[in-house]
């Protein structure tokens, strides 16, 4: 799932993704310029958690999300029902 932020002529999005090798998870920042950073967890409700405090932080450093992509909310209700089926 992607979250996509901006502030001025800014812009970032952060991916939440299951590992390609294992059932960790990775929340991959990505910034305007390319450069990204790998944060790793072992479980769910550890990236959910993460994902959380750092849409906080982004929302408090005046970042916000595009009109056109209302994806924040959306995006974690969807990890939240994937998160369900798994543990469910």
């Amino acid at each position: 799932m992607f979250w996509f932020f901006e502030r001025d002529d800014a812009r970032l999005h952060y991916e939440v993704r299951r590992k390609s090798d294992g059932d960790a998870f990775e929340l991959v920042i990505t910034a305007d310029n390319g450069r990204q950073r790998v944060e790793q967890f072992r479980e769910a409700g550890e990236v959910e958690a993460r994902s959380r405090q750092l849409q906080e932080r982004l929302q408090a450093a005046g970042w916000r999300t595009p009109a056109t992509r209302r994806s924040g909310m959306l995006g974690m209700r969807l990890f939240e029902r994937a998160r369900a089926r798994q543990t469910g």
